[in-house]
This record gives structure tokens, sequence and C-alpha cells, in this order.
């Protein structure tokens, strides 16, 4: 691919991504386990179980992010199950299954969505969301504890 840079991950679970103009598209047979680290937007159409941090996500029909997403936008179209969302921004859009709970500054619920879990308003969302090795210390102890 021209212009195109692969990085290898940071660390075994955390896959940084540089700024550009062209979004990450994780296409729907696509999935990742651990966390995905951008500086520009994400588009979901596969499956992510762990964390994703960038500008904007978009989950659309068909995609499924399991676990923690910061953003200053997430805007779902599929699933979002297990959630913890951190985003300044989040739009519910029809067809949109998402439990879990979400923090935000504005909330936008299209007819068509179902949301099930505790969602909070807060004039600084992603300030509370944990830092990546928070995340996945805290997820090495669970696993450790079954």
């Amino acid at each position: 691919m021209t212009g195109s840079t692969v990085l290898p991950p940071a660390n075994d679970q955390t896959l940084h991504v540089p700024a550009n103009d062209v979004p990450l598209v994780l296409g729907p047979t696509a999935s990742v386990i651990g966390c995905l680290a951008l500086v520009g937007d994400a588009i979901i159409q596969g499956y992510v179980d762990g964390e994703i941090r960038a500008a904007t996500v978009l989950i659309v029909s068909g995609g499924s992010v399991s676990g923690t997403i910061v953003a200053s936008e997430v805007i779902v179209e599929g699933d979002a199950s297990d959630a913890l969302i951190y985003a300044d921004r989040i739009v519910l859009r029809d067809g949109a299954h998402v439990t879990g709970e979400i923090w935000h500054k504005e909330l936008v619920l299209e007819a068509g969505h179902m949301f099930e879990g505790k969602s909070r308003r807060h004039d600084d969302p992603r300030s509370l969301a944990p830092t990546e090795a928070q995340h996945f210390e805290d997820h090495e102890e669970q696993e450790d504890a079954d």
C-alpha cells in the first residue's frame, strides 16, 4: 500500500496509529482483542474486544465493540456490549444496541435505539476514563481472580 505505514504494537496489547486524514476502518471480517489508540477517527465494521481511544468512533450496523471507548464523539449504529463509553458527544442511532455505562456532555437518542445501563452527564467525561495502563492492569487482575 503506497503511503501507508504499519506500526508494530508499542506493547503486546496496544496498536498506536499515526494521525492522517483517512480514518482507520476495521472491516467486517476483522477482529481486534486489545487496545486501539488513534489520533484520528475509527470506523468499526468488525469486532473489538478491549479498548478504543480515538477522536471519533463510529460503530456501524454489523459492527460490535465490547469494552471501553474514549473519544470526542461516539456514534453507535451497531452493538456496544458491556460498554464503558467516555465521550463529549454520544449518538445512539436507529438500530443501536448498547449495554453498559456511558459518561457524556451531550447525549443524542434517536428513535429505534436500545440502551440498557447507566447514563451520566459530566462537563469533561473523558477525564473520568481510566488510563490505558489502569485498564489493562484491572483486566489482568480480574482474569487472575477467575
